[in-house]
């Protein structure tokens, strides 16, 4: 089936936004796609107030920014983005799975087109309602196919009523081959060079990379911060991003010499801020950031806080500790790392080891294969693994 009014075989994502870090992947998708005689299209939005505060939206050559509505509705702002005349055109469309997706409700319940659903599967990040399942139990029975992140939501899926054949792990990915390529070019002499360019002392450095909103938990970081330069006084923490606790963390900063704030990090400076760290940490919402991180061999320092994004799965004793959820626990597991150095450098050796696995390349392959195995694609096997 071709696109009726166009003649183009077309394959939709729709999304709220395209944040940066997605734009490598839409990238690979299209590439992919073309070499099966598909076009890719991107419907999207705008992003809302928080995240235009944050400054990640992008655009691509498969971009087609739609008209949204933005309505108020249980005291939740939601965007209905208008897709609906440009689904009839297109061989599938992928949209998200989340109850609040108000064009996904609509294209599935109301329209022909064969449409996926794409997202975490089951709530990480926050607690769900009665409501909010049932909506997208209803949802997941009645999509083609369901793309998610992890096998646990695999499974949670699958409860929810779906034939397993009809939903994959697409393991979520950054483009972290170019990043490992960065990484791996940068000499001893370049890596001192940037030291210096950005005035950190000798010592050991813990990175944070990442949105300034509640989910991170910055009073978190820095209570724990002073308890480990307590402890290990030559320490220095980078933080780095942006968002609407800006004003929080340049106030914090400003009353702390070991702490360093720098805007949020493009792939050449996230490699060379890595570079001159010891760890990431983050004891708030471990996200995407968690795949960058292992993929330059930075180990994740994290806590079992109860809403971290489905990334965190990813994470295993070979990449990642995770502390009790505290301040003081968390400084605890910093300062015990950072005090034995060849127990640190085993661990960044075998974090950058298990840095491998995840990639862009890897998740479009699997959401070609899934289309394929849903008869969207011309059939053929895809990438081993989820099926």
């Amino acid at each position: 089936m071709t696109d009726r009014k166009t003649g183009r075989n077309l394959i939709a994502v729709s999304q709220p936004f395209v944040p940066d870090y997605r734009v490598p992947f839409f990238n690979e998708l299209a590439r992919q796609l073309s070499a099966e005689g598909f076009e890719l299209e991107v419907w999207h939005g705008s992003p809302g107030a928080e995240m235009r505060k944050v400054g990640s939206a992008r655009t691509g050559p498969w971009s087609v920014e739609v008209p949204q509505l933005r309505l108020q509705m249980f005291g939740r702002t939601l965007a209905l983005r208008r897709i609906w005349r440009r689904a009839r055109g297109a061989r599938a469309v992928v949209a998200p799975f989340s109850a609040t997706a108000l064009e996904a409700i609509l294209i599935l319940f109301l329209g022909r087109t064969k449409t996926f659903l794409w997202g975490h599967g089951r709530s990480y990040v926050n607690k769900e309602n009665r409501v909010g399942k049932a909506i997208k139990t209803a949802m997941a029975r009645r999509a083609q196919g369901v793309l998610v992140y992890t096998p646990s939501a695999v499974a949670a899926v699958e409860s929810m009523g779906v034939p397993r054949s009809r939903v994959r792990a697409v393991f979520n990915a950054t483009d972290t081959a170019t990043l490992r390529r960065m990484r791996a070019g940068l000499s001893s002499t370049d890596i001192e060079a940037f030291r210096h360019a950005q005035e950190i002392p000798p010592g050991p450095v813990g990175l944070f990379v990442g949105a300034f909103i509640e989910a991170k938990r910055l009073d978190f970081l820095f209570s724990a911060i002073d308890r480990i330069v307590a402890a290990v006084p030559n320490f220095t923490a980078v933080i780095a991003g942006s968002g609407p606790q800006q004003e929080f963390v340049s106030a914090q900063a400003h009353r702390r010499r070991h702490v360093q704030v720098v805007q949020r990090l493009d792939q050449e400076e996230l490699v060379r801020f890595s570079s001159v760290s010891d760890i990431l940490l983050m004891p708030g919402r471990v996200g995407l950031v968690a795949v960058d991180a292992v993929a330059l061999g930075l180990p994740v320092i994290t806590t079992d806080w109860p809403f971290h994004a489905p990334e965190a799965e990813y994470l295993n004793s070979s990449n990642s500790i995770r502390s009790e959820d505290s301040e003081t626990e968390y400084a605890n597991v910093v300062i015990d790392l950072l005090s034995d150095t060849d127990r640190l450098l085993e661990f960044r050796e075998r974090t950058w080891e298990s840095g491998e696995f995840y990639s862009v390349e890897a998740m479009a392959a699997h959401f070609v294969a899934h289309l394929k195995d849903q008869n969207v694609l011309p059939s053929g096997r895809g990438p081993s693994g989820e099926g």
